[in-house]
């Protein structure tokens, strides 16, 4: 992610976005830039506010960026279908009276693959993931509770039926994902030896992307996500993985492989997660088997963003640590949960 001044179509989006809201009387004077355009890998996202408040942002604008793809995710939805999807949510959210929710949707921007939102004041989760956490962790650990019980609350939206996970089946995709050989080899043996299962799972529409950075603890003390697909059904678990994978390879995590400490602050926060977590979930081999195709998707991206960039090596190899110490911890895990025992596999390379 960077930030720029400008960005993208930052001045067609605040023309279109000032129509908008002149249309509803939301605006008293012009709208106006109220901090630097984010580029991310799918879309710009703009802040911007009313020109009789300098600086004070209330609105957000997220621009698709066509043709644009994040190699861990989907291929994302266009404006109008976010925009579909948000205001489904928030009607949801406003049901239920918790303190959890979605921006408040404004309008589809005429003219631009883009749509507008309501800007939250707040602190996103990763954002609480500092090496003073490991000291003072009460916050994150609050934070991540809520995160947990606001996806539960998100996958009540639209629940589905049941599905059926084949673990055999996952077991051999993720086998196949493997074509550079990174799979630490303890966790490839016990790929290849999980025996067939198939399993009835819940189903649910998913959040498409439920990261720690994508989700707000707001000045108010709610809790908040955005950017949402709301469309692909599946298991809640491939939600719940993503948000342990991001938060499990944070940069606090990974600089500091080695630190019990941290490492103890880890487990701690996403305790605090899936205990916050208050809907039907599957049995925990599905999320371990979510949890290392998705690592190892993250790894292979990392790596080839880190090899493009030039990175030094010292900070490649504590990445490829902290990714293979992740992926050999939820081996032993499938073998626990796919009956083959631990031992076995506990001192394999």
């Amino acid at each position: 992610m960077r930030s720029v001044s400008g960005g993208g179509h930052s001045e067609e989006v605040r023309l279109a976005l000032q129509s908008v809201l002149d249309r509803h009387g939301l605006l008293r004077g012009e709208a106006v830039l109220a901090a630097p355009t984010r580029v991310l890998t799918r879309s710009n996202v703009y802040f911007l506010g009313d020109s009789t408040a300098p600086g004070v942002c209330r609105w957000v604008v997220k621009e698709s960026r066509g043709g644009a793809a994040q190699a861990d995710l989907v291929e994302s939805l266009t404006a109008f279908e976010q925009f579909s999807a948000l205001q489904r949510l928030h009607d949801h959210f406003a049901d239920l009276d918790e303190p959890f929710g979605v921006p408040r949707p404004i309008a589809v921007l005429p003219g631009l693959d883009a749509f507008a939102m309501s800007y939250i004041p707040g602190v996103q989760v990763s954002r609480l993931l500092r090496p003073r956490t490991v000291l003072r962790p009460e916050r994150a650990l609050a934070a991540c509770s809520s995160s947990g019980a606001l996806l539960s609350r998100l996958h009540q939206a639209d629940r589905q039926e049941v599905v059926a996970v084949d673990t055999r089946r996952r077991a051999d995709h993720i086998l196949g994902l493997d074509a550079a050989g990174t799979l630490p080899g303890s966790l490839r043996h016990i790929l290849e030896q999980l025996p067939r299962r198939t399993l009835r799972a819940p189903a649910v529409r998913l959040h498409g992307d439920f990261a720690p950075v994508n989700v707000i603890i707001g000045e108010d003390g709610g809790t908040f996500t955005f950017d949402i697909d709301h469309k692909i059904v599946d298991t809640p678990e491939h939600d719940i993985a993503r948000f342990l994978v991001m938060l499990q390879t944070d940069r606090l995590f990974t600089m500091a492989v080695d630190a019990p400490a941290v490492e103890r602050l880890r487990q701690r926060l996403e305790r605090a997660f899936l205990d916050g977590y208050q809907a039907p979930r599957s049995a925990d081999i599905v999320l371990h088997l979510e949890v290392v195709e998705q690592l190892l998707r993250r790894w292979t991206t990392r790596r080839q963003l880190l090899t493009a960039t030039g990175t030094g090596r010292l900070k490649r190899g504590a990445l490829d640590r902290r990714f293979a110490t992740l992926l050999a911890d939820y081996g032993l895990r499938l073998a626990d949960a796919g009956g083959l025992g631990r031992e076995p596999f506990a001192h394999a390379g």
